[in-house]
């Protein structure tokens, strides 16, 4: 969350943000749907926003 909060333009892999969110691609997706309702990373905000619920929800 930190890299994409400091560069929010710079590209974002699924598989990097599952990896440093700790989940596999695959849950990864279905968790991001499952919050946003949707499966497209159409900004780094909305991914950042999602991986702030996920981390807030793991703590």
């Amino acid at each position: 969350m930190d890299a994409m909060a400091a560069d929010p333009r710079a590209p974002q892999s699924l598989d990097a943000m599952a990896r440093r969110a700790g989940f596999s691609t695959r849950h990864f997706s279905r968790l991001f749907r499952r919050e946003l309702g949707t499966t497209r990373i159409t900004s780094a905000l909305g991914c950042v926003q999602f991986l702030r619920v996920l981390t807030s929800s793991v703590s």
